[in-house]
Formats: C-alpha cells, structure tokens, sequence
C-alpha cells in the first residue's frame, strides 16, 4: 500500500515529488520513496468523498485496493482482506512498486 506523506522538492530540477511512505501491513515494513508527482495519481484518491464499493462516508479513513484502482473504506479493506486472493494481489503490487511501477492496475477481482 502507498500512502502520500508530504511534499518534497527536487533540487535538480525544482519538481515537485510525492515522498511516500510504502507500507506492507502483513509484513511489518514501511519504505519511504520519492516519487516524481506526475507519475502518482494523487487527485481521484483524495478529492472522492464515498466509497467505490460500498458508497459510505470517506471521512473516517481510506485506502487502495489491492485488487484494482477502487478508492474504498477501511470497512472494506477488512473484507478484501478475507478474499482467499489477498495475499497474492499484496505480493503482486510489492513486486510492480519494487520495479517502480507505482501505478499498478492490480490482478483484478
């Protein structure tokens, strides 16, 4: 999961960049990565106000599928997490984000 922490300037060409803290929940490791803001998409994901799922109320907390591109509840992160498909589209985005691929489709659902 990619989760925008703040801003960062580049020095070399006065860009702006997403500093991201990537976290992998069920392993317990956090990564910090510079990512260029035009690779990032950042507005859909912050700008939505209801679940892409579900329908409910965004304010308590959000997050990415690991699925597919849905902005969802945290409600329904915790039943994607039962999907008995979880663990392989987690290890799939570690993998498309290790090779800098930070916007991955996902496996599909």
């Amino acid at each position: 999961m990619i989760r925008p922490w703040k801003r960062a300037k580049s020095r070399e060409s006065k860009a702006t960049a997403w500093l991201v803290r990537a976290s992998n929940r069920g392993l317990g490791t956090t990564t910090l990565l510079k990512i260029p803001k035009e690779g990032f998409k950042l507005d859909k994901f912050f700008k939505q106000k209801y679940c892409d799922r579900c329908g409910s109320d965004l304010k308590l907390g959000r997050i990415m599928s690991m699925f597919n591109e849905d902005c969802i509840c945290m409600d329904c992160k915790d039943k994607e997490t039962e999907d008995p498909k979880y663990k392989e589209a987690r290890d799939a985005e570690a993998r498309e984000v290790k090779k800098g691929n930070y916007n991955f489709k996902g496996i599909g659902k």
